[in-house]
């Protein structure tokens, strides 16, 4: 942890290093799933008020799956 620390991580981690709630994770991902939502704040809270209102998936930006 120490070679990845950054000054600017005290913002979540006031304590730095010696905070008891840190951890490093080492992940190793298979398949990566990914959402590109390129409008705006309020065409995707409509988009959320229709899906609610007609029980259907909100249609906003784009999806997709990709195999590592």
């Amino acid at each position: 942890m120490e070679e990845l620390w950054k000054p600017a991580l005290k913002t979540w981690f006031p304590k730095g290093l010696e905070d008891p709630d840190i951890a490093l994770l080492k992940v190793k991902a298979e398949h990566i799933q990914y959402w590109d939502d390129r409008a705006g704040a309020l065409e995707v809270v409509a988009g959320f008020v229709k899906a609610t209102v007609t029980g259907k998936p909100a249609q906003t930006g784009e999806t997709g799956k990709i195999d590592l």
